[in-house]
């Protein structure tokens, strides 16, 4: 799958602007976008699957909510996240399966450690080519 995103810089954070034809594409593309801010994506494998689940106010906070519920993952599991599949997408709530490997040093290429999401920025935009995201990073 093409990459579907890119990073941008600000002082102290990252940004990372996703593209996608609908909502979970673009969705999906945005976490491997934030993923990819800590490590290089080649060398993760997806290996563990997880459930995920997330609910907002509306399409921003749902994406929040999402991408936060992927860096608890990262946090509680100690795993790298390489696939993204968004199975439900109703209103503002989500269900998704995610896979993705333990971190393992000797492997895996350390990049930016990602803290948190922030609301700086944030969009969620409808184009007429499919959907836009941007998300800042703090790192």
């Amino acid at each position: 799958m093409k990459p579907g995103y890119r990073k941008f810089g600000t002082t102290a954070d990252v940004g990372v602007v996703s593209f996608g034809k609908d909502m979970k594409d673009a969705f999906e593309r945005q976490a491997a976008g934030m993923f990819s801010v800590m490590t290089e994506m080649r060398g993760v494998r997806p290996i563990l699957s997880f459930d995920v689940e997330a609910e907002g106010g509306d399409y921003e906070s749902l994406l929040v909510a999402w991408l936060n519920e992927l860096l608890y993952l990262r946090d509680t599991k100690d795993v790298l996240l390489c696939r993204f599949e968004i199975n439900q997408l109703d209103g503002f709530r989500l269900k998704a399966a995610v896979c993705g490997e333990a971190m393992d040093e000797a492997r895996h290429v350390n990049k930016s450690e990602v803290k948190a999401v922030t609301y700086h920025m944030l969009l969620v935009e409808q184009t007429a080519d499919g959907v836009k995201t941007r998300v800042v990073y703090d790192i």
